[in-house]
């Protein structure tokens, strides 16, 4: 697996429906391909290939790391 050091904006694809639920992506993480509350129930709907899953932050929650 290639690691990329690109910085990605999901501020137009991650909508507030979204908040604190998983989301899985297209590889290029450019849509959102399904969400979820739980992970298991996400990948048992979207499969496991070709998908990137994330968890997005509930609204007013913001982090660094």
């Amino acid at each position: 697996m290639k690691k990329s050091n690109r910085n990605y904006d999901f501020t137009k694809i991650i909508k507030p429906e979204h908040a604190g639920k998983w989301v899985a992506l297209n590889t290029e993480q450019t849509k959102v391909i399904g969400y979820s509350d739980t992970y298991k129930a996400l990948r048992d709907e979207v499969g496991k290939d070709g998908v990137v899953f994330m968890k997005a932050q509930r609204e007013g929650v913001s982090y660094a790391y």
